[in-house]
């Protein structure tokens, strides 16, 4: 398994164990007359497991969206910054104007939590901030 899985990677892995835990019950039900007491018991534990590894790749899941929204916020604050500082010294209309747009571009990425959003925007807003000051 390669050691750095996005989170909908993770997130896609813990659908598949939830989807097979949920098969082995159904197998589990279908098959209860047939099996000894202690089967029954063993395959009830298996599917404790199966639905265990499910929680923790999603917290696992959860985990790699934090890390990688505080990348973001840190991004964020370093274009915003690039930004105010580049407001400053512009003399030409229309590159203030490319330039606000680009931050209002990341602004409006941020409030829709568009997270596919947020990177291009974050890109733009310093590109827009270097290439205006």
């Amino acid at each position: 398994m390669p050691d750095a899985l996005t989170a909908k990677q993770v997130g896609d892995l813990a659908k598949q164990f939830t989807e097979l835990a949920t098969i082995v019950q159904g197998y589990q039900q279908a098959n209860c007359n047939s099996m000894s007491s202690a089967e029954y018991k063993r395959i009830a534990f298996l599917i404790c497991d199966l639905s265990d590894i499910s929680n923790d790749l999603i917290n696992k899941a959860v985990g790699i969206i934090i890390a990688n929204a505080q990348k973001s916020v840190t991004d964020i604050e370093k274009a915003t910054t690039q930004a105010k500082a580049a407001i400053g010294h512009l003399k030409d209309i229309q590159h203030t104007i490319s330039l606000l747009t680009a931050v209002v571009g990341l602004g409006t990425a941020i409030m829709t939590g568009n997270v596919t959003a947020i990177i291009p925007s974050i890109a733009n807003v310093i590109a827009q901030s270097q290439s205006q000051s």
